[in-house]
């Protein structure tokens, strides 16, 4: 077989190639994996490159090299794994796999004007003290109705309403 074509085909990344070797020529996958008493490889062959036909061989005969595959497998397909740019594994609790991040509308963006000034509107329309801008159920309220948008602080209001 030639160099280009050993390495041409799609990369077998499954955990499972750990142990197995295919042949094109004879289209079959060998088993490599190692007796420990005598020092040979299995030499096992299965037919195709079916890792389903790999693991059940494993199981059957090679419990250790089973184990470590499907030990492997659980940890590369665990939702709560994420890996960083040099494959280390980055754990993830459940609340991070859930939870959306959220980012605040910038400061001189147009969205955070307009929320601002709606606000402002509504004290000035409606005549209400502005400490009830600064209540806890009225920040929870708006943080509700737009969770991008986070109020500013009152002395900024109130600074906001003597220029208008």
């Amino acid at each position: 077989m030639s160099l280009t074509k050993f390495l041409s085909g799609r990369k077998r990344g499954s955990v499972w190639w750990e142990f197995f070797y295919y042949d094109e020529g004879c289209e079959k996958s060998t088993c490599l994996v190692v007796n420990d008493a005598t020092k040979v490889a299995c030499g096992t062959k299965i037919a195709g490159k079916n890792t389903s036909n790999f693991a059940a061989h494993l199981k059957r005969f090679h419990k250790e090299a089973h184990e470590t595959c499907v030990n492997k497998e659980k940890a590369i397909r665990s939702p709560a794994v994420k890996r960083d740019i040099t494959g280390a594994v980055k754990s993830q609790t459940i609340a991070e796999c859930l939870q959306r991040r959220i980012v605040s509308w910038p400061k001189d963006s147009t969205e955070h004007h307009e929320r601002v000034q709606s606000v402002m509107e509504m004290v000035i329309s409606t005549g209400c003290p502005i400490t009830l801008l600064d209540q806890p159920s009225f920040r929870k309220m708006m943080a509700v109705m737009d969770q991008k948008f986070k109020m500013p602080g009152l002395f900024t209001l109130f600074f906001l309403l003597q220029t208008q």
